[in-house]
């Protein structure tokens, strides 16, 4: 993010091309046996890739 005011809310970036603004998130699931895990997913905003 390129800037955090106080309020806690920053300004979002338009990708101009690819590989300029990425977004994460991180996604949660279990296994066929119950187990929990993790993944963290980085997608470029401009290809989707």
């Amino acid at each position: 993010m390129p800037c955090r005011a106080v309020d806690g809310s920053c300004v979002r970036l338009r990708p101009e091309h690819r590989n300029y603004v990425w977004s994460y998130d991180f996604g949660h699931c279990r296994t066929d046996d119950g187990e929990a895990f993790r993944m963290l997913n980085i997608i470029d905003d401009d290809s989707r890739e």
